[in-house]
This record gives structure tokens, C-alpha cells and sequence, in this order.
């Protein structure tokens, strides 16, 4: 674990003037995880809440730790009054410096990476971000060498269809085929700027699987004047149950 963490200290020494004068003779802030967590908390909870207000009777399948940290990348290759924008949509203290932000994104990336690698025989998670962006676009050195892997020079003005392909072809590998067309061929022109792609991967497998001869269409209700028919897996088993109300936790 030591020579983890001095691997992960080191990593912004190798451009020591990347983010600020002397990036490597910044302490690193020990709560900057921390402060992370909580902003993605926070930033979960408010998207989550905008989109029950713009479908309040849709089901909706997101996740927000791919979007959040899909928007950390854009933060950092951002300036400005961009970035500002972008830091207080990921609601990150006023205090919180970019360096630090993007340490802790480092550790954070190596444990999931760790855990990609190393799996687990019930289940198989993966997730990556890339930025694909026009060589128009001015992105200093030391961030793409910092982030080689996440951030893909595009030439979108020379060959938008090819830009569309590569990036198919970015999210059908990282996804294992289960999304080849991302994207179709009136999704980017020349003057596109820049792309944020997020893909995730998610394989499980039940602790209790469900028999499929005894799936059958039935009722759903969506609300007290709304139902639809709907396919509904079933199965007999007996399971520990609680009632969270009980220890004062609020209803759902």
C-alpha cells in the first residue's frame, strides 16, 4: 500500500507545472477523497431529482457515478469560466484544488482498475471515459500525457464519419459488443469540438436465479391510475426480510 500511494504522489511530478507553478511541491490534502465522494453524493442526488421532475412517470436506467466521472475529465482539461461551471455542477468545495481533485481521481481510477482486473466470479464491472477532442481545441502537453488513456486527439473537420467510427468502435470494445452504434453518421460534422464518452459494463450473476418458464406477462402499477402489462420474473424462496422503519429510517 506505501509504494502505491508513492506511485500515485509521483504522478504529478512528472509535469511539475502542469496544474499550478510547482505542482510537486504541493502537499497532497489526505480529505480530498473525501470531498470527492461527498460531491459525487451530491451530485447524484441533484440529477436524480431533475429527472424525477422531467419524468415523473418514465422508468429511467442512468448511472451517475459514469457521468460524474465522465464531467471530472472535461473538468480537468478545462479553464476558466468553464471550469468554474464544471466544478460547481460536480460540487466540489470552493477550497478544492484542482490537483488535489485530480489525485484523488488517480487512486480512485487505480482501485478500479485493480478491481477490473483482479474480478470476482459473481460478477464482472468496468468503466472508462474518454475525451475525444479537435486538435483545434488548445489542451496542453502535460494533460495528455497525464491522461494518454482518456483523452484521444479527433480530427472531426477532416473526417466526421470517421470520427464517428472511432468512436463506435472505442464504446463496442469497452462495453464487449453490447453498444456497437453509440453514435450514427448525422451524430457529428466537421464543425464538432469535442466529445465525452462514457461506457460501462456490468455482467452479474444471481445468487437466486430465476426460472425462466415461470416468467409471464402481468399487471404493473405505475401509480394509483396508471398501470401497464409488463414481463415479471418469479420464484419461490424463503428470504430475510426487515423493515427499515422501524430503526427510524424515513419511508421511500
Amino acid at each position: 500500500m506505501r509504494a502505491l500511494l508513492l506511485m500515485l504522489a509521483a504522478l504529478p511530478a512528472i509535469h511539475s507545472q502542469c496544474l499550478s507553478d510547482n505542482d510537486a511541491a504541493l502537499p497532497q490534502d489526505p480529505n480530498s477523497r473525501l470531498a470527492l465522494f461527498e460531491g459525487q453524493q451530491r451530485f447524484t442526488l441533484n440529477i436524480l431529482n431533475h429527472i424525477i421532475e422531467a419524468n415523473p412517470t418514465e422508468n429511467i436506467f442512468f448511472s451517475p457515478h459514469s457521468v460524474y466521472n465522465a464531467l471530472l475529465l472535461a473538468y480537468f482539461a478545462a479553464a476558466n469560466q468553464t471550469e468554474a461551471s464544471i466544478k460547481k455542477t460536480l460540487a466540489l468545495p470552493d477550497n478544492e484544488t484542482k490537483l488535489n481533485t485530480m489525485r484523488a481521481y488517480g487512486v480512485e481510477k487505480y482501485f478500479q482498475e485493480m478491481r477490473s482486473v483482479n474480478g470476482s466470479e459473481s460478477y464482472e464491472l468496468s468503466s472508462a471515459n474518454r475525451l475525444f477532442i479537435s486538435p483545434k481545441q488548445e489542451v496542453r502537453d502535460c494533460m495528455k500525457e497525464l491522461f494518454k488513456n482518456e483523452i484521444a486527439v479527433t480530427d472531426f473537420a477532416a473526417d466526421p464519419q470517421a470520427a464517428v467510427k472511432t468512436i463506435n468502435a472505442w464504446v463496442a470494445e469497452k462495453t464487449k459488443n453490447q453498444i456497437k452504434d453509440l453514435l450514427n453518421e448525422g451524430s457529428l460534422s466537421g464543425d464538432t469540438q469535442l466529445v465525452l464518452a462514457n461506457a460501462a459494463y456490468f455482467k452479474g450473476v444471481w445468487k437466486a436465479k430465476f426460472p425462466p418458464e415461470q416468467t409471464r406477462k402481468e399487471v404493473f402499477y405505475i401509480s394509483n391510475s396508471q398501470n401497464s402489462l409488463t414481463t415479471m420474473m418469479r420464484q419461490k424462496k424463503h428470504v430475510q426480510s426487515s423493515d427499515l422503519r422501524e430503526a427510524g429510517s424515513p419511508r421511500p
